[in-house]
């Protein structure tokens, strides 16, 4: 069973909106090597090749990458149905996610 957070839901969806979330695989691997994406968020039931090659580049660029939800919801929230990755580029909204993750534990 996956975790859900509405605080976090309303968090991506406020990204979404203000034109501050990268959506798919691809575009947050290449906002992450622009140095532009503050926190990575990718869907819990994500692959383990998908998983392995996010959190490699999220390592060699310094970013913190969160495993939240499933790829079914948090697309719904974030307007891009199917997406297991994330990368929120708003410092504000990225510590407020980051904060709620790590109350979830």
């Amino acid at each position: 069973m996956f975790r859900k957070n509405n605080k976090i839901d309303s968090y991506i969806g406020f990204a979404r909106k203000s034109n501050k979330l990268a959506l798919g695989t691809e575009a947050c691997i290449s906002k992450m090597k622009a140095g532009k994406i503050r926190i990575l968020v990718v869907s819990e039931d994500v692959s383990a090749d998908t998983k392995n090659k996010l959190e490699s580049v999220a390592k060699t660029t310094k970013t913190k990458i969160v495993f939240y939800g499933d790829s079914i919801e948090t697309g719904k929230i974030a307007g891009n149905q199917g997406s297991v990755a994330y990368g929120v580029m708003d410092d504000n909204l990225s510590e407020a996610i980051y904060n709620e993750v790590c109350n979830m534990k």
